[in-house]
């Protein structure tokens, strides 16, 4: 399993044993005597000045991990290793110069990379080959005032020795540092994937095959062919196989210019040295055009990767569409959620997804988006599953421009399944209506309860007096209520006054009528549009209807059976009254009633005059008066009583 390797090779990496041997001074000086031997055999051909000096660039990397505590005894151990080697092919101080200045360079290049950049987590990035060929420039460039006169005593054409040494160490530390980079990061992972194995073999031998083709040669100057080989590689492999593959191109034209094959031995007039400058600077040119290209694409791949890490393991659905809704992208959360495959639903325009209900909302906001509107926009609504089903879903739909012209190049939208959001929401109204009920119901009787009374008789006054209507008032009460319950008790009165609710119901059916439990054995019926007369025949209906209960009352006396006594009030709502005057209308005219022999109806004495016969201008006078004024223009008459009663 690819995970229990990683696993192992980390533990294999961290083991004790692993580790004491790597960071042994030894060991560093074994790696650099080796890469010096490699480095040296190139500079045989070229008056001992190489054309790719690796050495360095493999001590830097080697080192660069390492503990700083013990840096210095790898220095000097890499110092040995580099005398070592040099002493097998020229026994004179010139070596011990040479390798004093490999070892200052090693350390230059730790110390600046130490000081300027986190080693520890960013070297190994693709981004750092540009650290590493400044620094490398800098550090060769702090070099350079002895470089002349050590190679002047070998070579009298230092002027050209010089940036032959200056290239072979760049050359030499970035190709080095972009191969340690790209297998610490395991970079050439996917191109040594078994799967991927056979291109990448291809790749890598039509790299060899070109390059045998361009270098084996000395007839025709075909170097460009190299190039559109390698960016193949680039698109087809990633950057980490393009320098790879560079890598072995550089070290196989080495060795065939320095034999004298290849185009650039065609140049005229040219000793070795001129002919090594001209090879390192067609490798630089080389890396500077597959580079910056492989990192492009090696940028675009990890944005790529995101971008699909991102839409591929969100729970929303991410989409693309024109500006006339033709979906051009869905990520695959489509299929989780709604059922449907991304290929099914661009096929299709998006509004055929959705409820027929809700297509005209987004065909508005379609609409103001093509006409500019660039603002952010939340739409709900129900989409349909492959299923045949619907889900609630809600939608964050934005506009994005075309970089060029500015103008609306299409819509993306965010989209999740609420359909739970608004289960849960439709729970809480359900819940609220019913903590609503149950603050406005009677428990004993199902009808409205006192707080609701007050709260519709508030509502309909203030609609009464904005339309001109007459608004009517029952108040009922229970004749002899008390005796009955001392006489049967309460559950037997309980149920008396749950079957005068029903009566109540029964009678007063109107949408906007209220009837309402007022308290104790007292109930109201507010009546709506209704003046006095209507507002008596019901009661009357009322009176009829418990009359034909016929519930024995054994403290009634003659009547025998259980009655009501109702007050009957109606009003033309206007300024200066309030709904408590109905009120008390209403509860004079009950008193009356019970005053009068009971189970009998009265009806409060109208006005001598009703608003609804005042003149325009008194009505209009009267309203515009200042709240507080009496009613009466004369100061020393007792104040009006009467209510404009019908």
């Amino acid at each position: 399993m690819p995970g229990s390797a990683t696993n192992s090779d980390f533990a294999l990496q961290h083991h004790p044993a692993i580790l004491a041997l790597r960071r042994s001074p030894l060991i560093s000086g074994l790696i650099m005597g080796i890469a010096c031997w490699l480095s040296v055999m190139f500079s045989t051909y070229s008056r001992n000045i190489s054309p790719l000096w690796l050495a360095n660039g493999v001590a830097f990397m080697w080192m660069l991990p390492l503990p700083r505590r013990r840096m210095g005894w790898h220095l000097v151990c890499i110092a040995i290793a580099n005398v070592a080697v040099g002493m097998l092919y020229d026994r004179s101080y010139f070596t011990l110069m040479t390798s004093a200045g490999n070892t200052a360079e090693v350390a230059l290049m730790l110390f600046f990379t130490y000081r300027y950049y986190d080693a520890s987590t960013r070297l190994f990035r693709i981004s750092a080959l540009r650290f590493t060929l400044v620094t490398s420039a800098v550090v060769c460039a702090i070099c350079l005032p002895i470089a002349p006169v050590l190679i002047s005593i070998h070579n009298p054409e230092w002027m050209v020795t010089v940036p032959n040494w200056i290239f072979g160490d760049v050359l030499g530390m970035l190709i080095v540092s972009a191969l340690v980079s790209f297998w610490r990061r395991r970079t050439f992972s996917p191109a040594f994937r078994l799967s991927q194995l056979d291109g990448t073999l291809l790749c890598i031998l039509g790299v060899l095959a070109i390059s045998f083709l361009v270098f084996r040669q000395t007839t025709y100057p075909i170097l460009f062919l190299i190039f559109p080989a390698l960016l193949f590689v680039v698109f087809k492999r990633g950057i980490a196989l393009a320098i790879l593959c560079f890598a072995i191109h550089g070290i196989l034209a080495t060795v065939f210019t320095l034999h004298g094959l290849g185009p650039i031995a065609l140049l005229p007039h040219n000793t070795e040295l001129r002919l090594v400058l001209f090879l390192q600077t067609y490798l630089f040119i080389l890396m500077a055009t597959v580079y910056p290209v492989g990192r492009v694409l090696h940028t675009q791949q990890k944005l790529q990767s995101l971008y699909s890490l991102v839409t591929d393991h969100s729970g929303e659905i991410i989409s693309r569409a024109t500006m006339d809704g033709v979906r051009q992208y869905c990520s695959p959360s489509m299929t989780r959620v709604l059922g449907w495959t991304p290929e099914e639903v661009t096929k299709v325009n998006a509004i055929e997804l959705y409820h027929p209900e809700d297509v005209p909302k987004f065909q508005e906001l379609f609409q103001k988006m093509r006409a500019g509107q660039s603002t952010p926009s939340i739409i709900t609504y129900r989409a349909h599953t492959k299923s045949g089903g619907f889900l609630w879903m809600e939608s964050h739909i934005s506009v994005f421009h075309d970089p060029i012209s500015g103008k609306p190049a299409g819509i993306v939208a965010s989209s999740r399944d609420i359909s739970e959001r608004v289960a849960a929401e439709g729970q809480l109204q359900d819940a609220y209506r019913s903590l609503q009920r149950l603050a406005s119901t009677d428990p004993l009787t199902g009808l409205a309860n006192r707080r609701a009374f007050d709260e519709a008789l508030e509502r309909e006054w203030r609609r009464a007096r904005r339309e001109r209507t007459p608004l009517a008032l029952l108040m009922m009460d229970a004749d002899f209520f008390k005796k009955y319950n001392d006489a049967l008790g309460h559950p037997a009165g309980d149920e008396a006054l749950r079957r005068i609710a029903r009566c109540l119901q029964q009678v007063v059916q109107r949408p906007s009528d209220v009837p309402a439990r007022y308290g104790g054995e007292e109930f109201v019926a507010l009546l709506p549009f209704t003046e006095a007369p209507g507002a008596r025949q019901v009661a009357q209906r009322i009176m009829d209807a418990v009359a034909a209960l016929a519930m024995p009352h054994p403290a009634a006396g003659a009547r025998a059976n259980f009655s009501l006594s109702i007050g009957v009030a109606s009003i033309f709502p206007s300024l200066g009254y309030s709904p408590a005057d109905l009120v008390a209308a209403a509860d004079r005219a009950l008193y009356l009633a019970k005053q009068n022999g009971r189970s009998r109806i009265e009806v409060a004495a109208p006005p001598l005059r009703a608003p609804a016969q005042q003149p325009l201008e008194a009505s209009l006078s009267q309203e515009l008066r200042p709240a507080g004024a009496e009613h009466n223009s004369n100061p020393d008459a007792e104040p009006a009583t009467a209510l404009p009663l019908l």
